[in-house]
């Protein structure tokens, strides 16, 4: 069971706007996939939690932003993939986590933005993957 506020003009077309607080758990694949832009904006934490794969695809770009902290959490892979830009920010921690393979992969670049501690954790492979840049920023530690 999860709860997932979505907003948008044609959901059944894909997810194209998530906003609010947005809380998801689930025991099944967490799979947000969509051909449009994929925004998941949040003022209160945004957590992303399963303990099966997380999966959030686009072909165009993939933007995960909240003021508070931003967390993606698996005991199996956790994969955000898009063939445009990849960006991950929160003026508070971002903390990507899996027992499995961790993998971040775009095209265009992949930015991970924190005013806080940056981390990515896995027991199995980490893997960031860009044709352009590959931005890690954080006024704090970054934790690989």
């Amino acid at each position: 069971m999860f709860l997932l506020t979505l907003l948008g003009p044609d959901l059944s077309g894909g997810v194209s706007l998530v906003t609010g607080f947005s809380l998801s758990r689930s025991n099944h694949p967490l799979i947000l996939s969509s051909c449009s832009p994929l925004i998941l904006s949040s003022s209160h934490p945004l957590i992303l939690s399963s303990c099966n794969p997380v999966i959030l695809s686009s072909c165009h770009p993939v933007i995960l932003s909240s003021s508070h902290p931003l967390i993606l959490s698996s005991c199996h892979p956790v994969i955000l993939s898009s063939s445009h830009p990849l960006i991950l920010s929160s003026c508070n921690p971002v903390i990507l986590s899996s027992s499995h393979p961790l993998i971040l992969s775009s095209s265009h670049p992949v930015i991970l933005s924190s005013c806080h501690p940056l981390i990515l954790s896995s027991s199995h492979p980490v893997i960031l993957s860009s044709c352009h840049p590959l931005i890690l920023s954080s006024s704090h530690p970054v934790i690989l």
